[in-house]
């Protein structure tokens, strides 16, 4: 009942949304907005056009669908990239969902609304960068501080950093957030205790946050993919494959490489397991769920040669 319920919440126009395949290219000179999902070895599984561009890609909620935010709206696919929901207009830029509760966030802070709409909470925290799902709440990231927002919307702890956070990912109990110095600090998801700091000589972190499992932390460098042990931030392996985007799933992390490249790396041992092409722009971060990894981005038609 509550899965009939859910579903009903939404409203299903333009569900039936055309899927693309390599060879149905956009017309010339139109650019194709799409979500593509891509198999652990690097394998297209679909291409869905979208109704303009994603500003987001959120997900997977507890029904295993992943959420593309276009103008405004949450629209959910399933893992064969139909769509089979969307969330009613929101106030803001919905940007992260936890069970049927979805996030915005707009200059004057962060908002929580049901899935019909109805505006739960609504905390003032000024212009949030990054929403974060977790066990324990809502992690928002603003220019110089990481908040962990609860069920309520209430703030049960917050960190204060010299550089801007630039995204955090939580697993097994703890937080890992990336600041931009590059450095990366691990926390108590539950109390905010530090446990421990990891910082890189030279060079920047791609300006993105982490992903992690519960035995370890992976972060992009501009000099590669490192893997830290969750526990203490030991070493465990460094890899040269150049990855900005992140996404973690069953032993893998899949990496977005200048726009148009995609790599896979086993997370236990850094090997690159398959690299392919993305023939989209990838827009924003990426989202892995069902044994896929989903990037959203801009189909850009090439010019005819003369």
């Amino acid at each position: 009942m509550k899965r009939l319920f859910l579903l009903l919440a939404f409203c299903l126009v333009g569900c039936n949304r055309t899927t693309v395949t390599p060879e149905t290219p956009a017309p010339l000179g139109e650019v194709s907005y799409q979500l593509r999902a891509y198999s652990a070895d690097g394998q297209q599984a679909f291409a869905t056009e979208l109704p303009g561009q994603a500003r987001a890609l959120f997900g997977p909620s507890q029904d295993g669908q992943v959420w593309v935010a276009v103008d405004g709206e949450a629209l959910a696919f399933d893992a064969s990239g139909q769509q089979v929901g969307e969330a009613k207009k929101l106030q803001g830029d919905p940007r992260a969902m936890m069970g049927s509760t979805v996030f915005s966030q707009s200059a004057a802070g962060v908002s929580a609304y049901d899935s019909d709409g109805k505006e739960l909470w609504k905390q003032e925290l000024g212009n949030p960068l990054w929403l974060t799902p977790s066990p324990e709440g809502l992690l928002v990231g603003t220019a110089t501080e990481c908040h962990l927002l609860g069920p309520d919307g209430k703030e049960i702890w917050k960190e204060k950093f010299e550089y801007q956070p630039a995204g955090a990912s939580a697993s097994g109990g703890r937080v890992f957030v990336t600041v931009s110095k590059p450095a990366l600090f691990a926390y108590d998801l539950k109390t905010g205790k530090k446990l421990w700091e990891k910082s890189w000589d030279g060079g920047e972190n791609n300006w993105v946050g982490s992903v992690s499992s519960p035995e370890a932390v992976f972060q992009s460098l501009s000099s590669g993919l490192v893997a830290l042990k969750a526990e203490t931030g030991e070493d465990l392996w460094t890899s040269t494959a150049e990855t900005r985007m992140l996404a973690y799933q069953d032993g893998k992390v899949f990496g977005q490489v200048h726009h148009k490249k995609g790599v896979v790396v086993d997370a236990k041992t850094g090997e690159t397991l398959a690299e392919f092409d993305l023939p989209l722009f990838v827009t924003i971060p990426l989202v892995a769920a069902d044994g896929k990894f989903f990037v959203t981005g801009n189909v850009v038609p090439e010019l005819p040669k003369e």
